[in-house]
């Protein structure tokens, strides 16, 4: 792919071409070749002497199926609470569905126990399960798989309960905390 930038000066201007604010390049033409590691935004600035600089950016894109953002790795909740499950896809064009499974089962959207919603911003689409007052047999393995018209990508996300201290060992340690200050004090009153 080539992106060109011309500007009218005299004496004639220089080119710097910058791709997420790094410099890739000089000069009116900058080629390469498009892959996912060099799409996002080029901008070109074209630079006079005694001149304050013009630029101009693009943003170019590699057509393809889904690329998920999320790594495949561990979302953490709790019992007894609202856990989200969250599953983020890049592509153009942009995803056309989510679909969610959890131990082989597919999740629908009108189960009394899940809901799963969908946010689109631009080229990225983000698809959460919502879990309401989640218990323990619904800590386990999520695959989301996103699909496009031209292909389809999955990821498996681990769901894992976070582990609280017990009560008994957090009010031991405010007790302890306490005592100690109070030793403290009587300490320094006495000296």
């Amino acid at each position: 792919i080539s992106l060109e930038c011309q500007v009218d000066s005299n004496p004639p201007a220089t080119y710097l071409w910058l791709k997420d604010d790094q410099n890739v390049g000089t000069g009116p033409l900058l080629s390469f070749a498009l892959s996912n590691r060099t799409s996002g935004t080029y901008t070109c600035q074209a630079s006079v002497s005694g001149y304050s600089p013009a630029s101009i950016s693009s943003r170019v894109q590699i057509r393809g199926p889904p690329v998920i953002l999320v790594d495949s790795g561990a979302q953490f909740g709790s019992s007894g609470e609202s856990v989200h499950v969250v599953c983020e896809a890049e592509s153009v064009p942009a995803a056309k569905s989510f679909s969610w499974s959890f131990n082989e089962n597919v999740l629908r959207s009108d189960s009394p126990v899940y809901s799963i919603i969908e946010t689109q911003h631009g080229s990225r689409v983000r698809s959460t399960v919502i879990i309401n007052n989640a218990e323990k047999e619904h800590f386990g393995d999520y695959v989301c798989n996103v699909e496009n018209e031209i292909g389809s990508s999955a990821v498996s996300i681990s769901l894992k309960e976070k582990e609280y201290m017990p009560l008994l060992i957090i009010i031991s340690a405010a007790i302890g905390g306490f005592l100690l200050t109070i030793v403290v004090i009587v300490i320094v009153m006495t000296c």
